[in-house]
């Protein structure tokens, strides 16, 4: 096997160069740590919980806001749609009074230009 090439290949047993002892090692070593360091950082540890906590209920919020405003749209859920800039998607209330006034425009082209 070419030099370079050999300098690239792990050990086996090894992942990253590090072996399941090493490693497993580390995490008990970790894990013993955090227990026992637990009485202190309890605190702040049920405040990061509750935060966490309400940012995952905020994000539900937003997610059926996001949701509703979704299905006021005629287009395929399974499209994106980016191009903001020029005519496309528009909610269903602003489709349908276009939709009535061409309609209106259609049957009575005069009524428009009285005004």
């Amino acid at each position: 096997m070419p030099e370079p090439l050999r300098e690239t290949v792990l050990e086996p047993g090894t992942a990253a160069g590090v072996s399941r002892r090493r490693f497993l090692g580390a995490v008990a070593a970790g894990s013993a740590g955090a227990l026992l360091a637990g009485g202190a950082l309890r605190g702040e540890a049920r405040a990061s919980i509750s935060a966490i906590e309400q940012a995952q209920a905020d994000a539900l919020a937003e997610e059926d806001f996001w949701s509703k405003v979704r299905r006021e749209f005629l287009i395929s859920d399974e499209l994106a749609y980016m191009n903001s800039g020029t005519l496309g998607p528009m909610p269903k209330p602003v489709y349908y009074a276009v939709v009535d006034g061409y309609r209106a425009l259609a049957s009575d082209p005069g009524r428009e230009n009285a005004r």
